[in-house]
């Protein structure tokens, strides 16, 4: 994970670009169901993939929001991955460099860091310092890349 922020950092550092902190940014992704035949699945209106495995197109993702106060910024993050499993996550940011917000929350397993990177104007990347799993169910995590800004 060090290297891939490293790579983002580096990244960002050579990248000259205006951006707009607040607003909503998403990534869509096919939505994964266990526990389907292919009679249920199709009445649910899903595909059925086989093993007890039913797609939507639609459903699965993140959906992040920006908004500014008055000292900072309000970040709320949602997921939605494979049987419905999900991530939340809300708090209060703060602007640490023109491309990077920062999070602190402090958590049961520790104090959970998220970090979100503007990768262009128009796109952001999540990365956590993994003490974050108490905002997530099974096999989700907040971390994502390649969110979109929504218009």
């Amino acid at each position: 994970m060090k290297k891939c922020l490293f790579l983002v950092l580096t990244l960002i550092s050579f990248s000259v670009f205006a951006v707009e902190i607040e607003g909503r940014f998403e990534v869509v992704r096919p939505l994964f169901m266990h526990g389907y035949n292919s009679k249920s699945c199709k009445a649910d209106g899903g595909v059925y993939v086989g093993e007890g495995l039913c797609k939507w197109e639609k459903g699965g993702g993140s959906n992040v929001q920006i908004t500014a106060t008055e000292t900072n910024f309000d970040l709320i993050i949602s997921s939605v991955g494979t049987n419905g499993h999900t991530c939340d996550f809300s708090g209060k940011a703060s602007l640490i460099s023109a491309y990077h917000l920062i999070s602190k929350e402090s958590s049961d397993e520790g104090q959970c860091e998220v970090n979100v990177f503007f990768t262009s104007e128009n796109t952001i990347s999540i990365m956590t310092n993994g003490e974050c799993r108490e905002y997530c169910g099974a096999n989700m995590a907040l971390d994502e890349e390649n969110l979109n800004r929504v218009k």
